[in-house]
C-alpha cells in the first residue's frame, strides 16, 4: 500500500428508512422518497464520520461524500479494498465500521474515473 497521505474522497450511500431499496430502475422525482434515509439515521452517520475526522459534504437524497487523508480511510475501511478501488471506482467493505453505523449504510463507493480525458491526475 502507498505510504503517502494523499486526500481521498468517497461517496456514502445511506440505507432507505424502509430498510431496503424499493425503487425499480432510475431514481427520479416521482420515486425518490423510496430511497430516502431516516433523518435520525442520516444524522447519526454524518456525526460518526465528522467525529472520526472526515470532512462531510451535504446530504443529497440518500448520499453524501466524505474526504480526508488516506490514513483516516485506513482507520475506518479495509486497506486492501482502498488500494484496489480508489483508482478504478468500487465498493468498500463496511466491516471495520461499528455495527450501528453499518446497519444504516447501503454502500461506500469510490467514483469511477471518467472514460475520457487525461489518464493521469498527478
Amino acid at each position: 500500500m502507498s505510504t503517502d497521505n494523499s486526500e481521498l474522497s468517497l461517496q456514502i450511500i445511506l440505507r432507505p428508512a424502509s430498510g431496503r431499496l424499493k425503487a425499480k430502475g432510475a431514481v427520479v422525482a416521482g420515486n425518490v422518497e423510496t430511497v430516502l434515509p431516516s433523518a435520525e439515521g442520516a444524522d447519526r452517520v454524518l456525526a460518526y464520520f465528522r467525529h472520526g475526522g472526515f470532512t462531510c459534504g451535504p446530504l443529497v437524497a440518500n448520499s453524501f461524500s466524505i474526504s480526508g487523508p488516506r490514513s483516516l480511510f485506513v482507520e475506518h475501511f479495509i486497506a486492501a479494498d482502498i488500494k484496489r478501488s480508489e483508482s478504478t471506482g468500487g465498493e468498500l467493505k463496511l466491516t471495520k465500521l461499528p455495527a450501528g453505523i453499518q446497519e444504516l449504510l447501503e454502500a461506500a463507493v469510490f467514483t469511477a474515473p471518467p472514460d475520457f480525458g487525461p489518464t493521469s491526475f498527478q
